[in-house]
């Protein structure tokens, strides 16, 4: 509504003839200066009141010195510039800058100069970070800023924020940069520290063009969008407590398909149900940038469809804890560009296709941390990495995966498999490890030493099997379904101590609750319609709501995957749980 006034107004005086400032950059003929050491001001609509710089009209502010007990304010209809110039603000009793009301919060890092805001751990006024506007908030400038969040955000706007470039530094408590709508990263330098929040979040898109991006959040995801997140460019080195890219779900009832979310398979076998609509609204799309992730959560987490056409994407970890490199809900396709995935056995995932020529290795055992992994083609070596984290696999995408030419894998120096590369898709390693669409073996990979062991090849599905006996399945195999339709895990149920154990993700988003990992405590928590669930691994004690409970058998780490009580878990989320010994299934009906 203000841009449409500004545009009538400047409508106006072309008709009548007069000569006037367009009134969308009227603003800028009004300049001054705030010195923030001796609190002094010039400009129209700007004054020193009650200890704070108060501006109520559009203009173009420069900011030198130092006040240690301040603030900024700005309420106007127009927009409002702050040159940042050797400037240092501290604010013990809220935001450094409070861009209450505007048409247009703008900050400018002079060139050459370097700048200080902190805010305090409690606000009087109603903002969310040191740096905060209301309304659109637009960075740039060749100077540095240095920002100490102490009560929430580094950055924060309840519209758009853009980064334009300038060298950004932010330690904050929860998320360094929080836009409401768009997050967009044009350029600059950008170095976050989050201590409980996510190094960039934007409730309805990311968009990351360009720049220098640097991430740690020490309890949180690196980068979060609850729409899309669009990767073009730029260097991004991500470090994450939990997972390392990350696209919320859709809360609405279309996101969801007839019938409930089957088990739901990092890798995207079984699926998470999303409609294409919902899929496309929390896609990750990379076309490009040098992306580095090290995340203990899912490395690239996307609650929509995840799409690879360029540039070079590099996953280091997770190792443990129920994650994977690669997750997804619905589609996920590499059609250009380097992707480099490493992680525990069994959550090395992939989808069932992909357009680019892609190897799934999962290896005999595991490796620790610093050792090699080797791709070559003869003696053409085409891949060398090093992972920083424990690893069992690795998922490789690159041009130089040539269709008709065959490769070794090495890790730790040892031999691990040798495969010729017959279609998009090639997987090899030992069995058990599946976390995509394919067994381990297909796609022409071959073991050292010789062909494929005899029952490695995937077996078809009689028609209208839902995990009932039938010719060739395991009798000992223990089965899972909800609502009648069977749930897949990486790591097979196990009975221990007459407890059924299964993998704990996949039975608790069937269950449709909402999953965190706490990998300090080593406990994986549920949450549904008010109920919460925390069980500890190899602890017998749970809570549900806060109140202890004693289990049968304590949770525990199989295969790098992390079992739970499927009945405990499912009757504390309402469900009705059987058993049927014949054909040793536990059967969950909501």
């Amino acid at each position: 509504m203000k841009k449409c006034i500004a545009v009538i107004l400047s409508l106006v005086l072309i008709l009548s003839g007069t000569v006037a400032v367009f009134a969308d950059d009227a603003w800028k003929e009004n300049t001054g200066k705030i010195n923030l050491t001796d609190m002094t001001v010039t400009g129209s609509g700007i004054a020193v009141s009650e200890g704070n710089i108060k501006i109520t009209k559009g203009g173009d502010f420069t900011v030198t010195g130092k006040s240690e007990d301040a603030m900024i304010y700005i309420n106007t209809e127009e927009k409002v510039k702050l040159r940042l110039s050797g400037m240092s603000l501290k604010n013990p009793d809220g935001p450094a800058i409070f861009f209450d009301n505007t048409d247009k919060a703008l900050i400018t890092i002079e060139k050459g100069t370097e700048n200080y805001l902190k805010d305090g751990a409690t606000y009087k006024e109603d903002a969310k970070a040191a740096l905060f506007s209301n309304d659109d908030m637009e960075i740039k400038g060749g100077g540095k800023l240095i920002i100490d969040a102490s009560y929430k955000h580094g950055i924060a706007g309840d519209d758009d924020v853009v980064i334009e470039n300038g060298i950004i530094s932010i330690t904050s408590k929860e998320h360094g940069v929080k836009a409401n709508d768009l997050l967009n990263i044009l350029n600059g330098e950008i170095t976050v520290t989050s201590k409980e929040g996510k190094g960039l979040k934007a409730d309805k898109e990311v968009l990351i063009e360009g720049g220098k991006i640097n991430l740690v959040s020490e309890k949180d995801e690196g980068i979060e969008s609850e729409g899309t997140l669009t990767i073009k460019g730029g260097t991004l080195n991500v470090t994450a407590k939990g997972d390392g890219i990350n696209t919320g779900a859709a809360d609405d009832d279309e996101a969801v398909l007839e019938g409930p979310a089957e088990g739901r398979f990092h890798g995207g076998m079984g699926g998470d149900a999303r409609t294409e609509e919902a899929a496309k609204a929390s896609a990750i799309t990379i076309s490009g940038g040098e992306i580095y992730i090290k995340a203990e959560g899912d490395g690239i987490d996307s609650n929509g469809k995840l799409l690879i056409s360029g540039g070079e994407v590099i996953i280091d970890g997770p190792a443990g804890g129920g994650n994977g490199s690669l997750d997804f809900a619905r589609d996920f396709d590499i059609t250009g560009g380097t992707v480099i995935a490493t992680s525990s056995m069994g959550m090395v995932n992939i989808p069932s296709a992909v357009s680019q020529n892609t190897l799934k290795a999962n290896f005999a055992s595991g490796y620790e941390g610093g050792s090699e992994i080797i791709i070559k083609e003869g003696e053409n070596e085409i891949l060398k990495v090093i992972p920083s984290v424990s690893f069992r696999g690795i998922v490789f995408s690159s041009d130089k995966l040539e269709k008709g030419k065959t490769y070794t894998v090495f890790a730790g120096g040892n031999e691990e498999a040798t495969f010729t590369v017959e279609g998009n898709l090639t997987s090899v390693g030992t069995a058990g490890g599946m976390g995509g669409g394919r067994h381990e073996g297909m796609g022409g990979g071959r073991f050292p030493g010789g062909d494929k062991p005899e029952g490695m090849e995937r077996p078809e599905r009689p028609e209208g099997m839902g995990g009932g006996n039938h010719p060739g399945r395991n009798p000992n195999r223990i089965s899972v379904t909800l609502d009648g339709r069977e749930l897949f895990f990486n790591t097979d149920p196990v009975i221990k101590n007459g407890t059924t154990l299964v993998g704990f993700r996949a039975i608790l988003e069937a269950l449709g609750a909402e999953v965190t990992w706490d990998g300090d405590k080593r406990c994986a928590i549920a949450e549904k319609d008010g109920i919460k669930i925390e069980l500890y691994i190899d602890s017998v004690t749970a809570y549900v709501n806060g109140e202890e409970k004693t289990l049968l058998t304590a949770p525990e780490i199989i295969n790098n995957s992390t079992m739970i009580p499927v009945r405990f878990v499912s009757e504390n989320l309402g469900m009705k749980v059987t058993w049927d010994e014949n054909i040793r299934r536990v059967i969950i009906e909501k």
